[in-house]
């Protein structure tokens, strides 16, 4: 199976920060307003013994513009452009449970996200770290709504003496089939992340 998507989202980031200039030091603001756009060809494959392979591979392109407003010094823009191919990601799936009864489908995966995004003009096109991340999905169906539940790890390997912090994630929700064509999907996601180290350390 070939799955084209598109995914899009915006952030928009507004905070104080000081620097020095001439041996002076001034207080600004700055407001970065970012756009990612991707868009991202998947494969799946079924294999033996209820698994299926799924490579990812998306192509990225980011906008930010940042504008720093200065104390007496009026405002400076910025705007950078970045495109290139994002992180090859590698997930293999198999199925540990079928639903029958009060038994619930169960899903278990693994996937290895690659550190192969390209870097355009310094903005790096991928995470800039190679990870793993493990979960556990279990769905009830109770016509027509389905009922699903899920748990993941992730953990990113160290690169140049960094290591971002491991990832617990849980995620509760629901499924309702509006029609033969149209679901809702309602999904509260939570996510628990350990401390970041650099050389070592512990960096909040």
């Amino acid at each position: 199976q070939l799955e084209p998507s598109f995914a899009f989202a915006r952030q928009e980031t507004d905070a104080p920060t000081r620097f020095l200039q001439n041996g002076e030091e001034f207080i600004a603001a700055d407001e970065a307003r970012s756009d990612y756009l991707a868009g991202i060809l998947a494969l799946r494959a079924g294999l033996p013994f209820e698994s299926q392979l799924t490579l990812s591979l998306p192509y990225v392109y980011t906008n930010t513009e940042t504008v720093t407003r200065i104390d007496g010094a009026g405002e400076r823009e910025e705007s950078l452009d970045a495109s290139g191919v994002g992180d090859l990601s590698v997930t293999l799936a198999k199925g540990l449970m079928r639903e029958r009864g009060w038994r619930p489908d169960v899903i278990a995966e693994v996937s290895w996200n690659t550190d192969t995004g390209e870097t355009d003009d310094g903005v790096e096109l991928g995470s800039g770290f190679n990870e793993v991340v493990a979960g556990v999905t279990a769905s009830k169906s109770q016509d027509p709504l389905v009922f699903v539940a899920g748990l993941s790890y992730s953990h990113a390997f160290e690169d140049d003496g960094i290591r971002p912090g491991d990832a617990f994630g849980l995620s509760l929700g629901t499924v309702l089939a509006a029609s033969p064509e149209t679901s809702l999907q309602f999904f509260p996601d939570n996510a628990f992340f350990t401390d970041t180290k650099v050389d070592g350390r512990d960096v909040p």
